[in-house]
């Protein structure tokens, strides 16, 4: 499916409306689907209709006549699991399964390419995620060729996995959109996100907790840091949604917060990184928004990369925007000294810096030569070192330039490569907020 023409779009979409199927909208149905499907039948939509009958509906145009002209259609049946086979044969509505399977979703021909798939989708997942039905599904599921990739994936759903080939039909893929934050909208979804992570128990895990729209932080705070230590993680995130007038089909605005297991703080980018990729996977039709999280002090604004490798919403790219806080040179002698006979008592080996400047939230930016990073080492470190100078309050950020031409397995085509050393001894792999430091100090443009 490709975009369409606006002027066409807004004068077709303008004179349709989406309403439950009724049994007399069967044969008008069935003529649609035989178009592409020629081995339909009644007997299948008349099923879903008795059986399924909200799960049926229909897209119409009103005509001259006050007669409508069903111009599409979508129908699915609830399932308890999904298996390959089904998805060839007929198979029996489960009325408390949990998956909601769509079996059709047809647009007539000849008003195809004009934006009517994407309405009827978006008033088809609404509908499944209010408040009407009484025993709520949890995620939507439909198999689909690759020709569609781009139409679902921007519709909000995964791809899943390629199907197993039947009868040497074409090769056919399973997309599923997880509805379960709306299914518990006045719960708290907990989720263990892995940010930067090339396969599964790699990257920097972060929790995310999802609220209701009214959480008040102040009678929560409390409540966040229990979670906080029972995640143990190093930074967990709550979430909850602003108000809806501040929203728009562009942008989506949350609220942030982040806690360590023993206290809060105003910014962890992991997290903020976690967090987006679990709204970008929830949220209904939330690919093409930005994603605005207010935290403590400043604005994050979230978008899905264009032009990825991978479409997967599971494997997509997401782009981080930041407030720029440069740190301040460190100039005086005296301190310069210190912070030097520090790091090189800490480290078994003289570092030079080249520059050395201290963060909004109190780190040591430290930029060495690319030869003094690489003899740093990670063996026989005397971290109590680290404490000689009492004019930082978090950590020591080294870095350096990654200008040697080169790239290795570990560093990949890395613009800087950097190091985080905590105040009490711990080295931090993934610390965001460093490396967004020294890419403002240098003037680096980072994806």
């Amino acid at each position: 499916m490709c975009e369409p023409d606006n002027d066409t779009e807004e004068s077709l979409l303008s004179r349709i409306k989406c309403r439950p199927a009724q049994p007399t909208d069967i044969l008008q149905c069935l003529r649609l689907e035989k178009s592409w499907n020629p081995s339909a039948t009644k007997n299948d939509l008349q099923y879903r209709q008795h059986h399924a009958a909200p799960f049926f509906r229909c897209t119409v145009l009103e005509g001259d006549d006050d007669e409508d002209i069903i111009v599409g259609f979508i129908c699915g049946i609830r399932i308890d699991e999904f298996r390959d086979q089904d998805s060839q044969k007929a198979i029996a509505h489960r009325p408390l399964g949990t998956i909601l399977m769509i079996r059709s979703m047809v647009v007539a021909e000849e008003h195809r390419r004009e934006g009517l798939g994407t309405h009827m989708l978006t008033d088809y997942l609404e509908f499944v995620c209010g408040d009407s039905l009484k025993h709520p599904v949890s995620e939507v599921a439909i198999v689909a060729k690759q020709d569609y990739f781009n139409f679902f994936l921007t519709s909000g759903f995964s791809i899943m996995r390629p199907l197993t080939l039947i009868n040497g039909k074409d090769q056919q893929y399973l997309f599923q959109k997880s509805l379960e934050f709306k299914r518990k909208k006045n719960g708290r979804e907990c989720y263990i996100v892995d940010s930067f992570a090339a396969k599964a128990g790699t990257g920097n895990p972060a929790g995310v907790v999802l609220l209701p729209e009214d959480s008040d932080e102040k009678v929560l705070s409390n409540w966040m840091q229990t979670v906080a230590a029972e995640f143990n993680l190093s930074e967990t995130a709550f979430c909850w949604p602003r108000a809806a007038s501040e929203c728009s089909s562009s942008e989506l605005h949350w609220n942030i917060r982040f806690y360590t297991p023993t206290v809060e703080v105003a910014l962890c980018g992991h997290a903020t990184l976690a967090s987006a990729a679990v709204l970008y996977q929830i949220l209904p039709n939330s690919s093409q928004s930005r994603i605005v999280f207010h935290a403590l002090e400043d604005q994050l604004t979230m978008k899905l990369a264009k032009n990825a490798d991978n479409n997967s919403l599971r494997q997509r790219k997401i782009c981080m925007e930041f407030p720029a806080k440069p740190p301040i040179e460190i100039t005086a002698n005296k301190e310069k000294a210190i912070i030097s006979k520090m790091m090189k008592e800490a480290f078994s080996c003289k570092l030079e810096p080249l520059y050395v400047g201290l963060s909004e939230i109190g780190d040591i930016l430290v930029e060495v030569t690319r030869e003094s990073f690489g003899n740093i080492g990670f063996e026989n470190l005397n971290y109590s070192a680290l404490l000689e100078w009492d004019g930082y309050s978090r950590g020591i950020i080294v870095c350096s330039a990654n200008n040697t031409g080169t790239s290795d397995k570990k560093e990949g085509n890395s613009d800087f490569v950097s190091r985080f050393f905590g105040p009490k001894g711990m080295e931090h792999g993934n610390t965001e907020s460093s490396r967004i430091l020294f890419m403002i100090q240098r003037s680096f443009s980072v994806l």
